[in-house]
């Protein structure tokens, strides 16, 4: 079994979208690298009440991130440093070039992102991420494996997000759940105000003990339930 390398563009994305499973494979000795694009600078929650100054939510936002991934046991997390919801007006060129850099030095065998369809494709620099993700998957030829999360109605209903059954892979995070859990709570401006977070039975109707995932690579493997089976 080799890494994971998880491309996202905000703090808390990968606490959300999968954090539970990042936390499974980590705690099996997997080496788990996460890229975050941004610092979420032009988010607009800053907690509930406000606790941080719009100017420090770069700097606060970094720290939830360090501390929700040491929650999850991810030990290398790096950040690209580009500009909060601004990513469709970056060149895509270096970014993509950016991806295969990393993709070389770190040599996963399996990688993650938002894709093209769904939910977590509301938001544009997560659109544009994507795309550039993609293809430097296409570009590298050595990764085997890349995975689009996907929130537990789009894995039920794969048609939500052009995918095709034998396309959705189902990890089962019952290990990792409270680890998911402490980790949104960690990111304390976007989910103190989100009050199933500090409830543990409302969030246990919220988020399943396990998380869903598109295979974008082929072959498709029907009913996968491990990416590195």
């Amino acid at each position: 079994m080799s890494g994971i390398l998880a491309f996202f563009p905000h703090p808390d994305d990968e606490s959300f979208s999968c954090g539970g499973t990042l936390a499974r494979y980590a705690a099996q000795g997997i080496p788990t690298t996460l890229i975050c694009a941004t610092k979420g600078e032009a988010g607009k929650r800053r907690g509930q009440p406000p606790f941080v100054e719009k100017e420090d939510l770069p700097r606060v936002r970094e720290q939830e991130l360090l501390a929700a991934t040491t929650i999850l046991g991810i030990q290398d997390v790096r950040f690209l440093h580009l500009p909060d919801k601004q990513l469709k007006h970056y060149d895509p060129e270096p970014l993509t070039d950016k991806v295969l850099s990393l993709i070389h030095e770190i040599q996963p065998d399996v990688l993650l992102t938002f894709g093209p369809y769904g939910a977590f494709n509301y938001h544009a620099d997560h659109r544009t991420l994507s795309k550039c993700v993609i293809r430097a998957f296409h570009e590298s030829k050595t990764v085997e494996k890349l995975y689009f999360p996907v929130l537990s109605k789009e894995y039920e209903q794969p048609g939500l997000v052009n995918a095709k059954r034998e396309q959705m892979t189902k990890i089962d995070i019952r290990s990792t759940w409270p680890l998911k859990i402490k980790a949104l709570q960690a990111h304390l401006t976007q989910f103190q105000q989100e009050k199933w977070v500090w409830n543990m039975e409302e969030a246990q109707h919220k988020l399943p003990p396990w998380e869903g995932f598109i295979q974008y690579h082929q072959p498709y493997v029907k009913n996968e339930e491990d990416f590195f089976r």
